[in-house]
């Protein structure tokens, strides 16, 4: 998730596409964070999946 509150996730049609705010609402609490706010674990189940944030590559390129 980017500091805009955004919820990006890779798509078959491009590299990337936003998931809709409800959903990305009810997926938030399920995410850890690092100390500048970019999701680094996702909570599913009992499982938690580390994250590699591939996506905020192409999304802020200039940031990294």
């Amino acid at each position: 998730m980017l500091s805009n509150g955004r919820l990006y996730h890779k798509s078959p049609f491009c590299e990337y596409g936003l998931i809709m705010s409800k959903t990305a609402d009810k997926l938030f609490p399920l995410f850890t964070f690092d100390e500048h706010g970019y999701p680094v674990n996702f909570r599913w189940k009992g499982e938690t999946y580390p994250l590699t944030n591939e996506i905020r590559k192409l999304i802020e390129p200039e940031k990294m």
